[in-house]
């Protein structure tokens, strides 16, 4: 499992197709929190070979997308990511992959009163 800290804003988060993507439209990535509200972000194509943990992502068969300032700021936990695109006419995604995102939990985000 990939850890990201919560203040890694910057760093790339990825889902791999294992095929080819070229062509593809509307590219999506869901975040799913634990707990909390999904977030659903507009990627893009992997146009080059990558390490990620132990395997390779292929050129044009992944999804990337960059971690923004305070994206991850309210829920501190696992996480799930999920790729989808439209590839000829057709929805195709990942499956649900966990990750976890790592740091400390504002007190204000814990006990809002």
């Amino acid at each position: 499992m990939i850890n990201f800290n919560k203040d890694s804003y910057g760093q790339e988060i990825r889902v791999n197709f294992g095929q080819s993507l070229v062509g593809a439209t509307s590219l999506k990535m869901k975040f799913v929190p634990k707990s909390g509200q999904d977030i659903d972000v507009t990627a893009t194509l992997g146009t080059s070979r990558v390490a990620v943990g132990d395997e390779y992502y292929e050129i044009n068969e992944y999804l990337e997308y960059t971690v923004t300032d305070g994206m991850f700021d309210d829920y501190v936990g696992l996480w799930k990511k999920k790729g989808t695109v439209l590839l000829s006419g057709a929805g195709i995604s990942t499956e649900l992959e966990l990750f976890r995102v790592t740091g400390q939990e504002s007190i204000a985000t814990r006990y809002p009163w």
